[in-house]
């Protein structure tokens, strides 16, 4: 019942909606005449300057395999400390990256077979597909999160590191196999994308089993090593203390140092790094990509980025390899960039890679209100032009329709309420005009004549603004479904699935109104959270918060409504001797005497 998406796609989704509020996009760089490496180091830093005021502390590493590689850091690292290019920050889901090269390392070695169910390698995960297929579950699916399982198991997720201070959190992730023991799958394998970090723990103890060592000393031996990364590893541990960079969170008008984060999901997520060693590690790729097989041959490096869901329609325009994603930058006229972000909050990175050009980036913030999208964005186009000497052309802006795109009966269609990672949006119309209320705002709907639809801001819900340009959405037909597909700049962020009304029956009219987590969670790991479970009478979605829309299926389960991340686990309520329950990714929770 939580809305949590604590990896990859957390920092996008805050960047969005942070965008959404307001009606300006973030700046673009110019460039000197002069194309000299100097000059156009002394032009991106200028752009950080402007553009990264209120990041804390940042770092960021532009690579070119053929060329130089420029370093660029700021800001605080935590205890009256700099940053610079080796100071070490957690990455997040990039960690996933390290279990997709280290499983393709144990292909090359004959040790594990993509398409092998996992349980060749964990005899005693036992979960099935809906259709009862063990078998169905393989390496593959999840290292695309195309496995249909749940995307995170709650009970336990986050740690306390040992006396609140760098250090190992030990081998937490392995509980994972009998967590997932306990659940339910939500869909069929290659049904559907929906990011799994409780897959990737899982993986990370296929990896132990397949190889017969322990899965960080692995990479440690196979990846860090080949590849010099010599200020890399999980959890902090075994890394220089000086190094390691504080996170800082926004508290009373003021950024505060906050301890840095531990989670149970250390393959899904812990990975720690600096700007230097992830410069070698996106060298190393293209490396391993030219033939000097360092780690991998080129055809295990192809295969990362080829791109595997293409024939999954629900996918929704989503491409994913093993574990890299792939997106365009049209305003820098690439086609194909492989990349992936991370957000363990407040911790937030973002890598970028063109396997034609051969350069990439990388940067990594530790605090919010950051948009490390455009910074790395124009960080790769210092790279083109110092490569290429020309600056790419940006493709122009679809202009806007002078007439309405659609029909009253497509109009029709396209009102109803939709479920999309970032809460409940629902589109109506109000007089002539088609209007959006999303959780940051209200928008007007602006046609454009690329079929895509704009969204201009309404200063309390009717006085409108300049249109926002970073975000656009689409009406797809999936199957004869309606679908809104959200895209945020240049690729597809994610996509909702058009919400069926639900009657409430007696009992779950009773579980309406608040509901608080059972046990006792320590406050240095967010202490014991609450949750409304509420229902709209006008639009007849049962709902938590207003945010995440849940069906029921009877009068004892509930589905989590929607597609993608965290769709399709189960709620399940009863009541016992201390009254009514509901219990969701291991957490219990308890309703709350109004």
């Amino acid at each position: 019942m939580k809305s949590t998406y604590p990896l990859c796609i957390a920092g996008v989704l805050a960047a969005m909606l942070a965008l959404l509020a307001c009606a300006s996009a973030g700046g673009s760089m110019a460039h000197p005449a002069a194309y000299d490496k100097s000059a156009l180091d002394k032009n991106y830093r200028g752009f950080l300057d402007s553009e990264a005021k209120k990041i804390q502390g940042l770092s960021i590493a532009l690579v070119d395999y053929e060329g130089q590689d420029s370093f660029f850091s700021f800001g605080k690292a935590g205890n009256g400390r700099k940053v610079d290019e080796d100071s070490v920050f957690n990455v997040g889901s990039i960690s996933k990256l390290f279990v997709s090269v280290a499983v393709m390392k144990l292909v090359e070695q004959g040790k594990m077979d993509l398409d092998a169910p996992v349980n060749r390698y964990i005899p005693e995960f036992t979960l099935a597909s809906p259709s009862g297929s063990s078998a169905a579950i393989t390496i593959r699916s999840l290292l695309t999160h195309e496995s249909g399982l749940v995307s995170d198991i709650m009970e336990g997720w986050y740690l306390e590191a040992p006396g609140g201070k760098a250090g190992t959190t030990g081998k937490d992730y392995r509980r994972i196999v009998e967590q997932l023991n306990r659940t339910k799958t939500t869909r069929e394998p290659w049904t559907e994308h929906s990011y799994s970090n409780a897959g990737f723990s899982l993986l990370g103890v296929a990896v132990e089993r397949a190889s017969g060592q322990d899965y960080a000393e692995f990479v440690g031996k196979e990846i860090l090593k080949p590849w010099g990364m010599t200020e890399s590893g999980f959890a902090y541990d075994g890394l220089d203390p000086k190094n390691i960079v504080q996170g800082f969170e926004r508290r009373s008008f003021k950024n505060k140092e906050k301890p840095v984060p531990y989670i149970r999901d250390l393959p899904a997520g812990l990975f720690c790094s600096s700007a230097r060693d992830m410069a070698r590690f996106i060298r190393g790729l293209l490396g391993d990509q030219a033939g000097e097989r360092k780690v991998l041959q080129p055809g295990s490096v192809a295969e990362l980025w080829r791109v595997q869901n293409g024939d999954v329609k629900l996918d929704r325009g989503i491409m994913v390899g093993l574990a890299f994603m792939r997106r365009p930058i049209a305003s820098l006229g690439l086609e194909n960039i492989e990349w992936h972000d991370g957000s363990l909050p407040p911790f937030h990175a973002l890598l970028f890679l063109d396997p034609l050009l051969r350069i990439g980036g990388f940067a990594v913030a530790n605090s919010e209100a950051g948009d490390l999208d455009s910074l790395l964005t124009q960080g790769l186009r210092h790279q083109i032009i110092l490569k290429t000497q020309r600056d790419p052309e940006r493709a122009p802006e679809a202009a806007i329709s002078p007439e309405p795109s659609m029909g009253p009966e497509q109009e029709k269609e396209m009102c109803g309420v939709y479920q999309l990672p970032s809460g409940i949006f629902r589109i109506y119309q109000r007089g002539d005009d088609m209007l959006i209320e999303t959780p940051a705002a209200v928008f007007e709907i602006v046609a454009h004549q690329d079929s895509s639809f704009g969204l201009r801001p309404l200063l309390f819900g009717f006085i409108p603004k300049k249109e926002q340009k970073d975000v656009r959405l689409r009406m797809l037909d999936i199957d004869g479904s309606p679908v809104l597909s959200m895209q945020f700049r240049d690729y597809v962020l994610d996509a909702g699935k058009k919400l069926e009304p639900t009657l409430l029956s007696p009992a779950w009219k009773k579980r309406l109104g608040p509901w608080m987590q059972a046990g006792t969670i320590p406050m240095s790991l967010g202490g014991n959270a609450s949750y409304v479970l509420s229902y709209d009478y006008t639009t007849r979605i049962l709902s938590v918060g207003g945010a995440i829309a849940i069906k029921p299926i009877d009068d004892n389960e509930a589905i989590i409504d929607g597609y993608g991340r965290n769709t399709g686990e189960s709620i399940e309520a009863g009541q016992d001797a201390k009254g009514p329950w509901l219990r969701y990714s291991g957490m219990e929770l308890r309703q709350i005497p109004r």
